[in-house]
């Protein structure tokens, strides 16, 4: 009986996780479509003011050699990122999935997805969403 309990307390947990996710994303779309029947004039932010709000979220490992030098390069070029170890984080492992991640590190910038650790694309995408990297 004591299994059956704590099965459905998983259970329980991961749906509320994935709830609260599916919950956040549509807000984050509603957000978007509000945006985009708003007047041109009515924007107020420059494109390099929006991008600077460009979110990052890293998805790894803690045995991970590239994780390790994605965190590097991020930190390095002072850049700000939130990160998910995918064994230790229930929710970070189901939003590393929900992005069809199969390996890591796998990199969150605004709407593009990094699979694996390529520091010129993650340069060239950093860059184009208003950060400054070499």
């Amino acid at each position: 009986m004591f299994k059956n309990k704590k099965s459905f307390l998983n259970n329980f947990y991961t749906g509320l996780a994935l709830s609260i996710f599916i919950l956040v994303t549509n807000l984050s779309f509603i957000s978007f479509i509000s945006l985009a029947h708003a007047r041109p004039e009515n924007i107020a932010l420059n494109a390099k003011q929006s991008a600077e709000k460009a979110k990052i979220v890293i998805f790894t490992a803690s045995w991970c050699h590239y994780c390790t030098k994605l965190r590097a390069f991020l930190n390095t070029n002072k850049i700000k990122f939130t990160e998910y170890d995918i064994e230790q984080s229930q929710l970070g492992y189901q939003l590393y999935r929900s992005l069809g991640g199969k390996g890591i590190p796998v990199i969150k910038i605004a709407d593009t997805v990094i699979y694996g650790y390529n520091p010129d694309k993650l340069k060239q995408v950093l860059n184009n969403h208003g950060y400054t990297v070499p």
